[in-house]
């Protein structure tokens, strides 16, 4: 794969497979030491993960690459039938990641694409919901954000986390929602190093 870990493939029906081969589920990625990546083809990231169902990425340190720290979800669509679902992405520590500052763009220590799989009667739950939490991110290059929903990114929770970047770059991020909208996102609780850093989250 185009990432140090790849957790998926990037077949054509990758976004919304229909076919079970596809699912990922139960599947820990824990205690892994990535850095240095991308330094050839430099739109990767250090790690890449789609579909993952019943699944922790947990206590990884990410750091020194190219583009972001970390790629989940995928699909470029708000459509409800992604199968990323109840996976959660915590207590990592991403620092460094897109030192290009102004060559790479819509990046962030963890860019999350398209609606995750959920249930509409209980949007107000955390039923189905994927959850960013408590994670440190320190450093990002310029021009991106910290958690990044991208593209109708939807069901997601990102909650307790720690944004600690150079407040001196431009169109810096805590947490950004843009693209095609996705529904019932909550942000709430995370902590920001400098009051000119914002929090754009859409519920």
């Amino acid at each position: 794969p185009k990432s140090a870990d790849g957790s998926g493939d990037e077949a054509a029906n990758e976004s919304f497979p229909m076919d079970k081969r596809y699912y990922k589920a139960d599947i820990n990625i824990t205690n892994n030491y990535i850095h240095d990546t991308a330094v050839e083809f430099l739109s990767a990231g250090a790690m890449a993960v789609t579909n993952l169902q019943y699944s922790n990425i947990r206590n990884n340190e990410i750091f020194r690459t190219s583009y972001s720290g970390m790629h989940t979800g995928y699909g470029f669509s708000a459509r409800p039938c992604n199968l990323f679902y109840e996976t959660s992405i915590d207590h990592n520590y991403i620092h460094k990641t897109n030192l290009l500052k102004y060559e790479m763009f819509d990046g962030g220590a963890v860019y999350h694409m398209s609606t995750a799989f959920g249930n509409p009667e209980k949007a107000e739950t955390l039923e189905g919901r994927n959850k960013i939490s408590y994670n440190y991110c320190e450093d990002q290059g310029g021009t991106v954000n910290n958690i990044y929903l991208d593209e109708g990114a939807g069901w997601m929770e990102i909650s307790n986390n720690v944004f600690d970047t150079d407040r001196k770059l431009p169109w810096t991020y805590g947490v950004i929602t843009t693209g095609n909208m996705g529904k019932c996102n909550i942000v709430t609780d995370n902590y920001l190093c400098d009051d000119s850093l914002t929090v754009a989250g859409k519920k």
